[in-house]
This record gives structure tokens, sequence and C-alpha cells, in this order.
């Protein structure tokens, strides 16, 4: 299973494909790093919460986990 770090550096990964300035900013329970992150958009303002599963860092698993960030990133709400 990856460490945290290794976990924001694959979810960094996947905000990259979908779109240039997405980034992960601290989540909003800091001691849940393990399922709980904010993705932020500072030019667009927009930001999202969203729970990630630990099952899903498993390499079989990275299809999932591409499409929870995606579907986290189009719900994401401006803020002001």
């Amino acid at each position: 299973m990856p460490n945290p770090l290794n976990k924001l550096e694959i979810i960094q990964a996947i905000l990259d494909k979908i779109e240039s300035g997405w980034m992960i900013i601290k989540p909003k329970y800091p001691g849940n790093i393990e399922s709980s992150f904010r993705f932020y958009h500072p030019v667009k303002c927009k930001e999202v919460m969203t729970e990630i599963p630990e099952n899903l860092f498993r390499y079989n698993k990275l299809s999932e986990l591409d499409k929870l960030v995606r579907d986290a990133v189009q719900h994401a709400t401006v803020i002001s």
C-alpha cells in the first residue's frame, strides 16, 4: 500500500492529466490524510473535498481511482 506521500503523487498525476492548475491542499481533517482529500484550482477558484478508499491505490484499481478523481473535479464548486 502506498504511503501518504505516494498517494499524493498518484493523485496529483491524475489531476495534471485532467487539467493544469489543480492541486491538493491540506484536507479538512488533517489527521485523516489517508482517505480525505481536498482539490483546489486557484485560477478557477474551485474546490472539492472527496473521500478516496484505501483499496483504490492498488495497481489493479487505478482506473477506478482515476474515475473517482475525475468525477470529484467535475463536481467542484466555485468558492468566493
